[in-house]
């Protein structure tokens, strides 16, 4: 749950247990006498709102008097709503102290003592988080749609972050109608993402699919004005379920145009935003995908001196996003066939990663397939093996385990391979694209085509890979002969003859190109 979650949630608990607190208890609800209450109402008014549920140490010391007052026989006879109270602080603190599933089951308890407290828009807050944590998917997918139908504003400062969590969560359930409530609860609140430098997309391609699927032809034509990048010319065009709205979307499915109408509108979005690094990262990016490497390299190193320059901030974002532009850097260096510096800038994102705090994993485990991709599978294990993957998100893992198969695959270590093969098998559905990559890995054809005609046949899974089956006419810098045998591999199953067939079973196959040359 984030901070301004659990602040949320805090003040609405605490409103709602000192409710009336000047006198009190005013009226015994049993044969307790009345300074025994007031007694006890003190101490559970204190440690609502003296109490620290934020940091582990003060969590663990109020949940140690919250379980106290809530022993003491006199607890029972107070009125709900300060039960009520009593047992949401309760579930804030358990959760910071990872106990998700006595959090959820005390929060429950909350909102059976207090309707008042289960009907507001704090209690889907606070539900959402922790059911989410506790593994309870559908009721934390149904408390999040629930708090954006009360309250489509969100004043209670809901973050992206959340809302991303829980729809991938709900795109793994076989029942789609908790993934569709959610989604038109945000279509009507008019959702946009915290962060102004995005846009929420992807979302509404969800949407799309879902209103499609309901035979619903004219609710999913509202979605589409919404759908400019140009990813979602070819998801329109490559699916034959879709390929009636073709002329529908804002480009009327001309890929160039889509992609130079997204371009407009991310750069406006950037020079709106200017005390934000990671616009910076986005036009390079750009660049970079104009075979631009030189000038693209160039504005990423002003914008780091810019960035470290002493005085006031530049960048509102440097220390979370500066990982982020240093592995952009390498990532230009490795476009430009200069190797060693690649290499000392992704050791160089993956430290600065650690000196900041928070997300610690990622440029590690990228660190990790990077040195895969040069070959070194030696430095890649221990990567992994350093970084803190317990702490990773399940995809997070599911990356770690990729980077163990190829390192292993080099390696010829087949006990190894084996092990984390298994695991991407049993989990693939937290990570598609981490399987396809290990079965190309170790060579396993066979299983690679299986696995891609699969995902065709799949309805929730097939414009992905669709996606993923065309053509992109791109500038391509240095490769590696690692990426290179990769590249074979994944060229190989696109032309196989049983591919070949789902493709035209269920879609189409062109080439895309930016530059307009074809499309």
């Amino acid at each position: 749950m984030s901070a301004k979650t659990k602040l949320a949630a805090l003040i609405a608990v605490a409103v709602l247990a000192s409710a009336g607190a000047a006198n009190a208890i005013t009226t015994p609800a049993a044969p307790l006498s009345q300074t025994a209450q007031d007694s006890l109402f003190k101490r559970l008014e204190k440690a609502v709102t003296e109490g620290h549920a934020e940091s582990p140490e003060g969590a663990a010391a109020l949940t140690v008097e919250l379980r106290s007052i809530i022993a003491d026989p006199g607890f029972s006879l107070l009125p709900p709503r300060y039960r009520a109270g009593a047992y949401a602080i309760l579930a804030v603190a358990l959760s910071t102290q990872a106990q998700h599933e006595d959090a959820y089951r005390m929060l429950l308890k909350a909102g059976e003592l207090s309707d008042e407290f289960a009907q507001s828009v704090y209690y889907d807050v606070m539900l959402s988080s922790i059911a989410l944590l506790a593994g309870e998917d559908v009721a934390a997918i149904n408390a999040l749609a629930s708090a954006y139908e009360k309250d489509p504003g969100n004043s209670t400062g809901i973050r992206s972050e959340l809302v991303e969590r829980i729809d991938h969560r709900a795109s793994l359930l076989t029942d789609t109608a908790p993934r569709r409530r959610l989604l038109e609860a945000l279509w009507a609140a008019d959702y946009a993402h915290d962060n102004p430098l995005w846009t929420a997309q992807d979302l509404w391609w969800c949407l799309f699919e879902l209103r499609v699927a309901a035979g619903d032809d004219e609710a999913a034509r509202e979605v589409l004005p919404k759908l400019v990048e140009a990813k979602y010319v070819v998801a329109v065009r490559a699916d034959n379920r879709y390929t009636r709205f073709t002329a529908d979307l804002p480009s009327g499915g001309d890929y160039r145009a889509a992609y130079l109408q997204n371009r407009a509108e991310t750069e406006a979005r950037i020079a709106a935003n200017p005390d934000l690094i990671e616009g910076q990262k986005m036009l390079s990016d750009y660049l970079a995908s104009d075979g631009k490497f030189e000038e693209a390299l160039a504005l990423l190193d002003a914008a780091l001196k810019k960035g470290r320059a002493p005085g006031e901030p530049a960048y509102s974002d440097f220390t979370d996003q500066e990982r982020w532009v240093l592995e952009g850097r390498a990532d230009l260096l490795g476009e430009m066939g200069r190797q060693e510096e690649q290499t000392l800038e992704h050791v160089k994102a993956r430290d600065a990663a650690i000196a900041a705090g928070g997300d610690k994993v990622s440029q590690a485990l990228n660190l990790g397939g990077y040195y895969n991709s040069i070959e070194r599978p030696d430095l890649a294990l221990k990567e992994v093996e350093g970084a803190d993957i317990k702490s990773a998100s399940p995809y997070g893992r599911m990356v770690a385990a990729e980077v163990r198969v190829c390192a292993y695959q080099q390696l010829e270590d087949q006990a190894h391979v084996e092990v984390w093969m298994d695991y991407l098998t049993e989990n693939r559905l937290e990570g598609p694209t981490m399987y396809r990559t290990a079965l190309a890995c170790v060579g396993n054809m066979d299983g690679l085509a299986a696995m891609v005609i699969s995902e065709l046949e799949d309805p929730k899974t097939r414009n992905v890979m669709l996606r993923g089956l065309q053509t992109y006419d791109d500038p391509v810098g240095n490769v590696t002969p690692y990426e290179r045998s990769m590249s074979a591999i994944n060229y190989a199953i696109k032309v196989r003859p049983d591919v070949r067939a789902a493709i035209a079973k269920y879609g189409t196959q062109a080439t895309y190109s930016r530059s307009g040359a074809k499309s």
